[in-house]
């Protein structure tokens, strides 16, 4: 589950939605447009509705991180970070509170992206600073 859902998933998926559809619709659109259309389309990929919700928001997140990059590579890392908390987390709660589960999903995915957004903005700002 480990090798699929947390690496492979997330490799093909960011190829898929921040590698060819972000980059088709930012060739025509603006990038903000760009942005929330692929976040909007892999939420819907996800086909719940509690993983639609923090799918958008983590595709918005994702192509984020992208562009303040410039690389797909920490997206896939990242990405990969949120899908192995899920197994993890899904792994370690019961069937019974799956509802809790995806809120507590939601909350540590959110905690994931959010420190991670700080370290990446750091590192891009101190690589700006020496430039």
């Amino acid at each position: 589950t480990v090798i699929s859902t947390g690496i492979l998933v997330p490799f093909l998926e960011e190829i898929l939605f921040r590698g060819l559809i972000y980059n088709e619709l930012k060739a025509c659109l603006p990038v903000s447009a760009a942005a929330v259309i692929q976040a909007f389309l892999f939420g819907i990929y996800h086909m719940n509705l509690l993983q639609a919700i923090y799918a958008f928001l983590i595709g918005l997140v994702l192509v984020y991180v992208c562009i303040k990059t410039d690389s797909i590579w920490p997206a896939i890392v990242l990405h990969a970070g949120v899908n192995n908390t899920s197994v993890v987390m899904g792994r370690l709660i019961s069937a019974e509170t799956l509802y809790s589960y995806g809120i507590l999903l939601c909350v540590i995915s959110l905690a994931v992206m959010f420190i991670s957004l700080v370290l990446i903005w750091k590192k891009t700002k101190a690589h700006y600073i020496s430039l």
